[in-house]
């Protein structure tokens, strides 16, 4: 188990959890949380080899995701104008709620190619690049703002994407990521694995996806040394569903942690953040 931490490149680590015999790892020296797994660099096996995803797909990646990010445009986005690129886009349901916004011109970048038929087919979604970023010809300052929704914790070395987003990003563009807290999904993990045992088809912290774990710590040294600065954390409506099951009481679950956590944070002066990381990053 010979690797070098991410954040500090030191080789220093314990095992703080075991999923179906993948160890988790937390560097001594700096407390960045890893898997062990490696998985290859470029993974475009994550929506699978099937078709094009049917309704089920829909009520989850689609509805499930919708308030958050109508909330985003909301903010971000209402009466503005620019180029947007939404990167590791998916299935495109971010890109198509908000195409209805006529002063943004937007793009997608995605390495399934499932996906981007799905997003091109079904959604109509005009620009969508299927392959790498670093594989995508756009040219350098040209867009306005650039997302990434779940997407930092699956790349294994993300020092090259983000010095690509940044090189894209206009000289006062913005990007935008989302992405799971280390701070809640150690703890939730571990309840789990001492209520339910380690069992198939239970979310711990999907260790052969999830390469990274990231603290709004860990996370801001990242972007720093890859071209951003004004790191800022907040919040967004959380998704609509819990493992996949948008039942109406999980929801309810899940939006009163949302208020909660919300509110643990005000009380504590912005110190405790126990949601997860939206975070809002200005290109240097």
């Amino acid at each position: 188990m010979h690797r070098n931490c991410l954040i500090c490149s030191r080789e220093n680590f314990k095992v703080i959890f075991t999923e179906f015999n993948i160890p988790i790892l937390k560097c001594r020296e700096c407390g960045h949380i890893c898997s062990s797994y490696q998985p290859p660099e470029h993974y475009e096996g994550y929506f699978g080899e099937e078709t094009l995803p049917g309704e089920a797909e829909y009520s989850y990646w689609g509805k499930a995701h919708f308030p958050m990010y109508a909330e985003f445009a909301r903010r971000y986005l209402k009466n503005k104008k620019g180029h947007l690129l939404d990167v590791g886009c998916g299935l495109g349901y971010f890109l198509a709620q908000i195409k209805e916004i006529p002063s943004w011109e937007l793009y997608g970048c995605e390495t399934s190619p499932v996906a981007v038929e799905y997003g091109i087919k079904r959604l109509g979604l005009p620009h969508l690049h299927q392959g790498s970023l670093e594989s995508a010809p756009y040219p350098e300052d040209f867009f306005d703002v650039i997302t990434l929704w779940d997407v930092l914790e699956h790349i294994p070395q993300p020092d090259t994407l983000l010095k690509r987003i940044s090189t894209l990003l206009k000289p006062d563009g913005f990007l935008f990521l989302h992405t799971p807290n280390a701070k809640i999904q150690i703890p939730k993990a571990k309840l789990k694995k001492t209520i339910l045992g380690m069992k198939e088809g239970i979310h711990y912290l999907e260790a052969k996806d999830h390469c990274h774990l990231y603290t709004p710590h860990t996370l801001a040294i990242l972007l720093k040394r890859n071209g951003f600065q004004e790191i800022k954390m907040t919040h967004l409506p959380p998704i609509m569903a819990v493992s996949g099951n948008n039942s109406s009481f999980r929801v309810s679950m899940k939006k009163g942690w949302y208020y909660s956590v919300k509110a643990l944070e005000t009380l504590s002066m912005g110190t405790l953040n126990l949601d997860n990381l939206f975070c809002l990053a200005k290109k240097k």
